[in-house]
């Protein structure tokens, strides 16, 4: 009785790729059939079948078939013996599953730009169910890594820096589909403070005067005044003409009582009513800014 060609499962069966490889093995007499080709023939989710590769029978028991292309699902695969165009001997079976639907990641909180107390934050949501997550602080570089649980929840906690921290959540499941959410959350830190009063804190568009000053306060972990540092003072306000969304002051260096101040006036042609953020960074001598952000409000009439 003629033997019949092994195919060998591969470890990764779920994948996200178009088109994967496949290896298995051969008996001594198929090896001595050189007349004789190895069709590979693979049956789709949907009933559909296609030849997914031919090659010429292998001279060696072990051979390998590349760029069999796969659908969407369940791709069951076979190694079919063909001589004289007629379809004999079939392997066993073989199922690779694809993938290529990316995680999606929600968010219960903390919410994006939240204000938070503290040197860390735990970040709360839902992805796919046991797959792997992580959270990364691209403002300090910082990683977390963990599991969703078996019904997708995860929660993580990372360290901040005082001011503004751009998170990044990803989850990646077994078949290499990547999903990515961001959020901006701001953090006052006990490493000291800073204090910000915006006259006037609420713009009237449908006024002639569009200045407002900014002035800021920092005292350090002891209370006392940080003096003598760069301050920098951030708008964003999404529709300035500077830089699309914001406008940063030049660096002031601050007085003998932790004071710095920022005078700016939104351009006449700004008509976008809503809220931005201004922020205030006291860059230190050693060790992260102290920074803190409070709110300026645009409306069209009073």
């Amino acid at each position: 009785m003629a033997g019949h060609p092994l195919l060998i499962q591969p470890q990764q069966s779920v994948l996200a790729a178009e088109s994967t490889s496949i290896a298995g093995t051969l008996p001594a007499d198929l090896i001595e059939r050189t007349s004789a080709r190895l069709r590979i023939r693979v049956t789709y989710g949907d009933g559909s079948n296609a030849i997914g590769g031919e090659i010429a029978m292998p001279t060696t028991p072990n051979f390998e078939v590349t760029g069999i292309p796969l659908l969407p699902g369940e791709n069951k695969i076979v190694a079919i013996v063909l001589e004289n165009d007629v379809e004999g001997a079939s392997s066993n079976q073989i199922v690779i599953e694809r993938d290529n639907v990316a995680p999606k990641i929600s968010l219960s909180s903390p919410d994006d730009n939240a204000m938070i107390s503290g040197s860390e934050v735990t970040v709360s949501g839902k992805t796919d169910p046991d797959i792997d997550v992580q959270l990364r602080n691209d403002t300090t570089g910082t990683i977390e890594s963990g599991r969703s649980s078996k019904n997708g929840t995860f929660d993580l906690t990372i360290s901040v820096r005082n001011g503004s921290n751009i998170l990044v959540i990803s989850a990646s499941d077994v078949a290499g589909n990547g999903g990515e959410k961001r959020i901006t959350i701001i953090s006052s830190s006990d490493t000291g403070l800073v204090t910000i009063d915006v006259n006037p804190g609420t713009i009237i568009l449908s006024k002639p005067n569009r200045s407002f000053r900014v002035t800021a306060r920092a005292t350090g972990p002891d209370g006392s005044p940080v003096v003598s540092v760069c301050v920098q003072f951030t708008l964003q306000l999404t529709g300035l003409p500077i830089q699309q969304t914001s406008a940063t002051s030049p660096c002031i260096v601050s007085d003998t009582n932790g004071r710095a101040s920022w005078e700016y006036t939104i351009p006449d042609t700004f008509d976008t009513v809503g809220q931005g953020l201004v922020m205030v960074s006291y860059v230190m001598p050693v060790g992260d800014p102290l920074e803190e952000t409070t709110r300026l409000y645009v409306k069209k009439q009073p």
